[in-house]
């Protein structure tokens, strides 16, 4: 995808526990930035930690189609529970707007 890590660090170091451990309690990360150097406006940040495992939010996940892209996205409880956790003002603003999407659609995340 072209995107690079915003920190000076290389992208393989994310995958060694020891240093996500080392970044969540030395550093306070949440989460690890890559950014798209040509549109910087443009990032991924997979989280460092998560209150939801992959298997479970894979097996829960809601499928959005956008012309012929199909793109998993995470349950809207799971991104509740994630946001919680997290507990930013932004996360907070976040969980709001998520319950309000699901009492929409009457319940459903």
């Amino acid at each position: 995808m072209g995107c690079r890590p915003r920190q000076p660090v290389a992208a393989g170091e994310l995958l060694k526990a020891e240093a996500r451990s080392a970044w969540i309690k030395e550093k306070g990360l949440l989460a690890f930035t890559f950014i798209q150097p040509k549109m910087q406006y443009q990032e991924v940040d997979p989280l460092l930690q998560s209150p939801v495992t992959f298997d479970a939010a894979y097996a829960a996940k809601t499928i959005i189609k956008a012309d012929s892209i199909v793109i998993p996205v995470a349950s809207i409880e799971h991104l509740i529970i994630m946001k919680r956790q997290k507990g930013r003002a932004q996360d907070q603003s976040d969980i709001e707007a998520l319950e309000k999407i699901r009492r929409l659609r009457g319940g459903k995340s």
